[in-house]
């Protein structure tokens, strides 16, 4: 089954978003709005639905007017020019009988001018483009060639109706003969009359978001149903009659279900004696509004049901079905809605050719399938022109096959975009119904049959409601007489029972009415979120004490590690998690080793990340030239493939779902980029791990020379010997250092970047009790400093181990100072630090300096270390 795209080779606009584009004058066919198309706008959005924008269609159609060709002469100095004489306006009398004529001299090379012609003719002061192209020009009077011109003769794209009226040749001018038969007008008051208003085309289009939880908004109906109660205007009854089964059936129809559960229930008539031919112009006008290319009446019709009814239908030519034996006798028409069988094939109307599993949702004959339910049409079925006797289907099928198959087969229709979401089956019956009077009225033929087969939609279940809960949720006072009206305008049915209501959505509401939430959500937006008075909160302010309680949830650890280091200056980045083979590979990472998207966007998306140094290096690369430095961080999921080691899938057994999804990892990523070449850039980003340890009570946290700078892969990713390792309590948990100057070049970054690649998980697991805050001493402290001379190898953070356990005086210990040079033996490194030392008493500089002494000593004894005087 298909939507807009039901013939040939034209193929409707697919829509990105699930937009709605809506002719004011259409809406009002099915409700007696009278507000302006702004103030409507207005209410929609305020109320209901986004209104992106606003359209109007006559605006470059200002001083262009219908004009007759009275007159038509050779131009005396050009083979390609004539010169017409276009009459602008017929007044005529009590007796029918035209009494002035205006005309004026148009020098035109139009190949499909005559006598009679009815034209879009631009006055002077009109502003077109020349054969449709390059900017607006303003008309004025003139001389071609010697002949005075007063105005233009205008092609369609001339005046902005190109993609409405297209052209056959290069120099065809629109012709607009057509709108004598077709406009309620008579021939001679479409003279002189705005060509907007002649063509319907005194209109505004609204664009419209819609919410994938509101399909019931995707048509026109359901769309004037939201307008009645936001307005409070009422619903048209529909002017479309219902159709008339004939007792004498000469063309019979039959319809079996073989997967009831894949389509619940399946409607189709049949007409016979039809006439392909084009739709009227009233027809061809709304699909066009809604951004459709008309086809063909028969197939116009079912994107009318489409856009007016969010129905999608589809036509089948009963002269290609394949019949078995006995309905080649009786003459039947039959349709089989089936699984496909393994091989099977369908040629559809896009041209394309999709090969077909069992677990695809068909519409078959006798013989093969000729369309996917719910997606597309078969090619070999469709009307043409040579179609007499059509098979007209409305059906509903199921949302999860229908997604299942359009995604495995990458096809996206306007009828999956509905499908998908789930169309009620009580619209089955009234829609066919609409769609074959419609049909009969543009096509003519005869009604010889009408089946519908399936299930009825159940009845939506009734909700139990107070009056009391919307106020309750909302916090304003509402009557309980005006929640019920909401409720009814709405379509629900509300019955009191004792102190509370059961209350049943309508059909076309009971997907997404399912609970009290939704009506309080109903009845707050139809009274207003803007009507809903500001307050303040009340209560106590949830002020952070520093250092912070542990982290409850993962959600607050994300949340404080964010807020944490964009208090020390870095700014979080937000990047895609699907990048390319090139970016994956400029990082050192396998690509073919990375989880591989089936259906790809396009190139630069067809992988997922497994790491965040790809996606974290272009930002970088993109800041590095306008700020000499900067730090940023993501946090974020990396994917990681499953391997297929287990017992079971090293005996052929099937992967389950959760195996063939990659494994997630929240990494936490942090650079900093300096175009210094003083290499504390790694002190940097080290200094701010630890901050971000220290302030989320992370503890044991420790730095070790890198065991490896390579990747798996084996490319060097790290800088040797400016990069370690990360350990919390015992476990690896990333990487901080510099990135190798190779990576940094194939990255286009000019300066040197530090970076630390943590995983989120394991350091928050590891993570001990916070820093208990203490009063400070009422005793003063007694500051000493102190540089050490060790061998080159020791580390800082085996110095500061020792000098923190050397001693119970020592309050704190901080680094300030390195050296290595002139007056340091050859291998040898000096380190200098302060030393604060503190009690409960006062302390004497002889308990000081027995303290320092047992530093010393400690420092001597474990790390050979001694004092630099």
């Amino acid at each position: 089954m298909t939507g807009s795209d039901i013939n040939g080779d034209t193929i409707a606009f697919l829509r990105s978003r699930m937009d709605l584009q809506v002719s004011y004058q259409w809406l009002r066919e099915f409700v007696d709005v009278t507000l302006s198309p702004e103030e409507l706008a207005s209410q929609l959005s305020l109320h209901s639905v986004s209104v992106e924008r606003l359209h109007r269609l006559d605006a470059n159609l200002d001083r262009v007017v219908v004009g007759r060709i009275v007159e038509l002469a050779a131009h005396p100095n050009a083979d390609k020019l004539q010169v017409a004489q276009v009459a602008l306006h017929a007044a005529t009398s009590s007796r029918g009988r035209a009494t002035r004529t205006r005309t004026v001299p148009v020098v035109c090379g139009g190949t499909n001018l005559h006598g009679g012609m009815l034209v879009a003719y631009a006055m002077p002061g009109a502003r077109v483009r020349w054969h449709g192209q390059g900017e607006l020009v303003e008309l004025a009077p003139t001389e071609i060639r010697g002949v005075r011109s007063e105005g233009m003769i205008c092609a369609a794209s001339e005046i902005g109706l190109g993609t409405w009226f297209p052209a056959e040749g290069e120099r065809e001018i629109l012709d607009c003969t057509f709108l004598e038969s077709e406009s309620r007008s008579s021939s001679d008051a479409l003279v002189g009359m705005p060509i907007a208003r002649a063509l319907g085309m005194d209109d505004v289009v609204f664009d419209i978001e819609i919410t994938t939880n509101r399909t019931d908004l995707l048509g026109i109906e359901g769309l004037a149903r939201e307008v009645a109660v936001v307005t409070g205007c009422a619903l048209r009854k529909s002017a479309i009659r219902p159709i008339r089964v004939p007792r004498s059936v000469r063309a019979p129809l039959a319809i079996r279900l073989e997967d009831r559960l894949g389509c619940p229930r399946y409607g189709a008539v049949r007409i016979t004696g039809v006439t392909h031919a084009p739709a009227p112009w009233w027809l061809r006008r709304r699909l066009l509004t809604a951004g459709v290319q008309p086809i063909s009446n028969i197939v116009d019709v079912t994107n009318y049901a489409l856009l007016a009814y969010g129905h999608p239908m589809h036509a089948f030519d009963v002269a290609t079905l394949r019949r078995d034996t006995r309905a080649q006798r009786s003459g039947a028409a039959e349709i089989v809605v089936r699984r496909a069988r393994a091989g099977e094939q369908l040629h559809a109307l896009d041209a394309r050719v999709y090969a077909l599993t069992g677990a695809d949702l068909v519409i078959a004959d006798a013989e093969r399938p000729i369309a996917l339910a719910g997606m597309i049409g078969g090619a070999e079925t469709g009307v043409s022109a040579s179609t007499q006797d059509v098979v007209l289907e409305c059906a509903v099928f199921d949302p999860v096959r229908v997604r299942a198959t359009a995604r495995r087969l990458a096809l996206r229709t306007d009828a999956v975009a509905r499908f998908e979401k789930g169309i009620p089956q009580a619209s089955v019956d009234a829609v066919l119904d609409r769609a074959a009077s419609l049909l009969l009225e543009v096509a003519g033929g005869v009604l010889e049959a009408r089946t519908i087969v399936g299930a009825p939609m159940p009845k939506p279940r009734p909700i139990s409601f107070r009056p009391t809960d919307a106020a309750a949720a909302l916090g304003v006072s509402l009557r309980a007489t005006e929640t019920r009206r909401t409720l009814t305008a709405l379509g629900c049915t509300v019955r009191a029972r004792g102190s509370a209501w059961q209350v049943t959505p309508p059909w076309w509401r009971a997907a997404d009415c399912t609970g009290v939430h939704d009506l309080v959500e109903e009845v707050a937006r139809v009274y207003g979120y803007h009507r809903i008075p500001a307050t303040l909160p009340i209560g106590q302010l949830p002020i952070d004490v520093l250092p912070p309680a542990p982290p409850q949830t993962e959600f607050d650890g994300e949340y404080r590690v964010k807020t944490v280091l964009a208090d020390i200056g870095a700014t979080e980045i937000a990047t895609y998690a699907l990048t390319s083979a090139s970016v994956i590979a400029r990082c050192g990472f396998v690509p073919e080793q990375c989880v591989q998207l089936e259906n790809p966007l396009s190139e630069e998306f067809s992988l997922l990340r497994p790491s965040l140094i790809p996606t974290l290096l272009p930002v970088v690369a993109a800041n590095a030239p306008v700020l000499a430095k900067g730090a940023v961080f993501e946090l974020a999921n990396v994917y990681i493939p499953q391997t297929a080691n287990s017992a079971s899938l090293r005996k052929g057994h099937a992967r389950t779902r959760e195996q063939r999804l990659p494994r997630e990892e929240l990494r936490l990523a942090i650079a900093a980029y300096d175009r210094s070449t003083s290499g504390e850039i790694v002190l940097q980003v080290k200094g701010m791990v630890e901050h971000c340890a220290a302030q989320l009570g992370v503890r044991g946290i420790e730095f070790t020379p890198a065991t490896s700078c390579n990747l798996p892969s084996g490319f060097c990713l790290w800088h040797p010997g400016r990069t370690m390792d990360v350990v919390v309590a015992g476990v690896l948990v990333g990487t901080l250092g510099e990135l190798h100057p190779a990576v940094l070049e194939a990255a286009g970054i000019p300066t040197r970047v530090a970076l630390a690649d943590l995983d989120w998980a394991a350091c928050i697991a590891t993570g001990g009790a916070p820093t208990v805050l203490r009063a400070p001493s009422a005793f003063p402290a007694i500051k000493r400093d102190i540089a050490v001379v060790v061998d080159r190898r020791t580390t800082y953070a085996d110095v500061v181990r020792v000098i923190a356990s050397a001693h119970p005086l020592l309050s704190t210990c901080a680094y300030f100072d390195s050296y290595a040079g002139e007056g340091v033996p050859s291998g040898m490194k000096s380190l200098a630090f302060h030393l604060t030392f503190a009690a409960d008493r006062t302390l004497t500089a002889e308990e000081v300096d027995a303290a320092g002494e047992a530093i010393a000593a400690q420092l001597q004894s474990q790390l050979g270390a001694t004092l630099r005087t």
